[in-house]
């Protein structure tokens, strides 16, 4: 009996742990930590939706606890709570930075303290992240502005509304207008507004470009919320025939689409973002190898397939 006792208590001590140390039936939890950039946007509220309910309807992810953490677009901000979720000991990180640079000491301060984190929807430019699971924003400003010549002229007059100067979407949204025009070398673009991904800012800009009598063919929004702005100025202002297309297929953007209103959106897949980024901040959790990339595809919606978007 003394030998079958010991036996089992080699094998109890020999038992699997889980990430907080405690046993598989010990009720153990995975905690993971998740940085948003700005919770007012439309977009990152979807992603966030997404992430509770995969969580909260996969049996096997009862154990999983989400950290949600909102930067409200500060880079400072964002680094700081970086920290605090390194310090609060989380099992990993996924982080939707604000900015492709300022955010690289986030994700050097976690790759420090062996802490795994990935960038989701957009990326920074360090090479310490473990993973990116998102979308290719150079093939969203790709599929925008070939649209955008479809519809309108090779001499076409554009204006160009910008997100935050420097984030990732921001720079290669516009990278992908940029050579889509190397085709059409007598297109010009005639105004370009900072609107930082907002609606009101959007609509304020393109209602004193209406008034200064600017000629103007086409607006390329790197996102949705700044189409639908330019969209309600250019409809106050009578203004018609003016070809207006963003990113992201929010909502909003889709009835538009629908409608006839809005030219196009592309489609950002943010439950496919969602589920993949807790599966593989999960793994990461649980020690397990993971791939370094998950490329998510863009989708062009037009009045034409809008049905499948809604």
């Amino acid at each position: 009996m003394k030998k079958l006792g010991f036996l089992l208590l080699a094998v109890a001590l020999m038992l699997p742990l889980t990430a907080n140390g405690k046993g598989e039936s010990g009720g153990s939890t995975y905690k993971i930590g998740v940085s948003m950039f700005n919770l007012t946007s439309e977009y990152l509220t979807s992603l966030k939706t997404h992430m509770e309910k995969y969580v909260a309807e996969k049996p096997e992810y009862a154990s999983v606890k989400l950290v949600f953490l909102d930067a409200q677009s500060d880079p400072v901000k964002q680094n700081s709570q970086v920290d605090n979720l390194i310090t609060q000991k989380v099992n990993s990180i996924v982080m939707i930075p604000f900015d492709r640079e300022q955010q690289v000491p986030a994700v050097e301060a976690a790759a420090k303290a062996g802490v795994p984190l990935i960038e989701m929807c957009a990326s920074t430019v360090s090479d310490k992240k473990r993973s990116y699971v998102g979308s290719d924003d150079k093939q969203s400003g790709l599929m925008l502005a070939q649209e955008m010549f479809r519809n309108t002229k090779p001499d076409a007059k554009i204006i160009v509304l910008h997100g935050p100067t420097g984030q990732n979407a921001q720079v290669m949204r516009y990278a992908g207008l940029k050579e889509v025009m190397k085709n059409y070398p007598n297109a010009k673009i005639v105004a370009e507004k900072v609107c930082d991904w907002d609606r009101s800012r959007a609509l304020d800009a393109i209602q004193n470009i209406i008034q200064s009598g600017m000629e103007f063919d086409a607006i390329f929004s790197e996102n949705d919320e700044m189409a639908m702005g330019a969209l309600l100025a250019c409809e106050g202002a009578g203004v018609k025939g003016k070809f207006i297309g963003g990113v992201d297929a929010i909502p909003d953007a889709l009835l538009a689409v629908e409608a006839g209103r809005l030219n196009c959106t592309v489609f950002q897949n943010s439950a496919a973002q969602a589920r993949t980024a807790v599966d593989v901040a999960v793994k990461l959790a649980k020690g397990e190898s993971i791939d370094k990339l998950y490329d998510i595809p863009y989708e062009l919606v037009t009045k034409a397939n809008v049905a499948k978007y809604k």
